[in-house]
């Protein structure tokens, strides 16, 4: 196996491995890599130097089944050649869709394990992401808190991501398409969840995606999803990562949000993977 040093980037989330090149690594490597990524749940490769090809396979040695991902509807370039990553592509010129608190796609029925960034191009200032434990998070709500949003489902669709762009001043004539911004069918998923390998609770409502909690009025689930999105912007449940070239990150979607900050004004390029372990988990 590999010698590799790990700094730990908060206490319960986030650790940055150094001393690894994942062209060379072994397959005990990555039996530590996943184990790794269930326990820190973000785990950050620096100093890498990858084609796609090699990226592609440490998506798949991993140990988390590739997804071909349509990216909202084919609103993102796929990597000529390679359907299962996408190229993340704004020099501050487009709307940025992650600069709030979520999780990616959870309007599918099954959303992602885990996500994938690698960079290829940063702003000399500007641009870190941030992560969010939503296991930590779901345990510091309140007994009573908890075993009521254990009860509570909720509705999840991509209307907010549409609203987005068409309310953008940065949306250039050239990219309305009216018809690609139509809402997915909204999918129900609980409020709370376990994970499918580790067994812990976290809340699984986020901004981006999540529309309303069933059973509830449009008034009363609107005061909840404000106090979980309040809860969860706490900045013990975060780790944040200013990106260099060459790091990999790798997070469980499962069990995390994540928030990419804005306000660069140069090119920040990233090619993306997501991920999905078994369909059947959820």
């Amino acid at each position: 196996m590999t010698d590799f040093t790990l700094e730990d980037l908060a206490p319960t989330i986030g650790s940055y491995v150094a001393g690894v090149d994942l062209r060379a690594a072994t397959d005990e490597d990555y039996d530590r890599f996943h184990r790794l990524l269930l326990e820190r749940k973000v785990v950050l490769f620096g100093d890498q130097t990858l084609e796609p090809e090699d990226l592609y396979d440490f998506g798949v040695r991993i140990g988390i089944r590739l997804e071909s991902h349509p990216v909202e509807g084919g609103k993102l370039e796929n990597l000529p050649g390679y359907p299962n990553i996408q190229v993340l592509d704004n020099d501050g010129s487009k709307p940025i869709v992650g600069e709030r608190w979520h999780m990616d796609d959870s309007d599918y029925t099954y959303p992602p394990t885990a996500t994938i960034l690698y960079t290829r191009i940063l702003p000399e200032v500007g641009g870190d992401t941030l992560w969010a434990d939503m296991g930590a998070a779901f345990r510091g709500l309140s007994p009573a808190v908890r075993d009521f949003i254990r009860q509570l489902d909720a509705e999840h669709d991509n209307s907010a991501v549409g609203d987005l762009y068409l309310s953008s001043d940065k949306l250039q004539l050239e990219e309305f398409h009216p018809e690609m911004w139509a809402p997915s069918p909204a999918v129900v998923h609980p409020v709370a969840t376990r994970h499918p390998q580790t067994g812990e609770e976290s809340i699984f409502v986020n901004g981006r995606f999540t529309r309303r909690i069933c059973g509830l009025s449009q008034p009363e689930s609107d005061a909840v999803l404000r106090m979980l999105y309040d809860h969860i912007k706490h900045p013990e449940y975060h780790c944040r990562h200013r990106w260099r070239l060459g790091t990999v990150a790798i997070w469980d979607n499962l069990a995390t949000q994540h928030f990419a900050v804005g306000g660069y004004r140069s090119q920040r390029q990233m090619l993306r993977m997501s991920l999905n372990q078994n369909r059947g988990d959820r």
